[in-house]
């Protein structure tokens, strides 16, 4: 079997989730899930505190038992380990590999490699994986997975029936644990957010803009736009996924340096949509985003 390793919030745990997925389809075996990393039992985004929240879209593949993690305890449990199988995950391939960390440097960045191993046995995941180039021989299962369980309540129906009837675009800024000091992603500037609506609305009419964030306050006193604007705030944290749910059926994106947007943009696809992503995702670094952006995003 392939275990996955959950971790961060709900955007990378829709990326390693797919990531999964598709590594049980290449190999022909069963995917479960390793979720150990979430013991908090209240998120807080403003200090980077996630919670588990996969278990709220149709999702197949069941958690991993204790006995099952338990062949993997010294892997992911020893710094010393993990240190040396990222340094040699650079020039190595992960032949007959039981333990596939990515390194890195990898992050956002596709790796073949991971699909070259030939050992039997169990194997364990542990990483972002953040490409659409790992998961896109299984986009249809993907896209029948990530739906909502639950069908939306009063409040997000009416909002859903509201987005469809407009020119909607889903804008997303990640202030949050991205402000703190001790983060390296950073917060986009606003020239980002304007420059993106400016290009938008220059091929574009009629635009209304429902905004999300995980700091909807900071947004409001620091985000001012010349268009009609919903604030998004009423699901919060706990119920992000409802947020998902509306910025997916908005029909055009401007996202944040967020793997949350990024997944709203992708299972929003549209004809005629129109993807604005930030040509750096960690603020000041210049990193390719090649293999993170699909082709037809507008990068800004």
């Amino acid at each position: 079997m392939i275990i996955i390793k959950i971790a961060g919030g709900l955007g990378n745990q829709l990326f390693q989730y797919a990531f999964g997925l598709s590594m049980a389809s290449f190999y022909k075996t069963d995917l479960k899930l390793d979720i150990s990393d979430y013991k908090a039992k209240v998120g807080d985004p403003k200090l980077g505190v996630r919670i588990f929240v996969l278990d709220n879209f149709r999702i197949s593949a069941p958690l991993a038992s204790i006995a099952e993690l338990k062949e993997f305890d010294f892997y992911k449990h020893s710094w010393f380990f993990k240190k040396l199988a990222r340094f040699y995950g650079r020039p190595s391939s992960y032949y007959k590999r039981k333990y596939l960390i990515e390194p890195e440097e990898n992050h956002f960045c596709f790796d073949k490699r991971v699909f070259a191993r030939h050992s039997r046995g169990n194997l364990y995941c542990d990483g972002y994986f953040q490409s659409e180039k790992y998961f896109n021989v299984v986009v249809d299962q993907i896209r029948n997975e990530f739906v909502s369980r639950e069908a939306p309540d009063t409040l997000n129906t009416e909002m859903l029936v509201k987005i469809a009837g407009a020119n909607s675009v889903a804008l997303h800024v990640r202030h949050g644990d991205n402000a703190l000091a001790a983060k390296n992603n950073g917060v986009l500037s606003i020239d980002y957010y304007h420059e993106a609506i400016k290009r938008l609305a220059a091929i574009e009419k009629n635009l209304i803009f429902y905004i999300f964030s995980d700091d909807p306050e900071w947004v409001k006193e620091n985000l001012h736009l010349e268009y009609p604007a919903i604030y998004v705030s009423h699901n919060g944290d706990a119920k992000n996924y409802e947020d998902l749910r509306l910025m997916i059926n908005c029909r055009h994106h401007i996202i944040g340096n967020s793997t949350f947007s990024w997944w709203g943009a992708w299972l929003g696809k549209k004809p005629g949509q129109k993807v604005f992503a930030p040509r750096c995702y960690n603020v000041g670094v210049d990193v390719s985003g090649k293999d993170f952006y699909p082709a037809d995003w507008i990068i800004v």
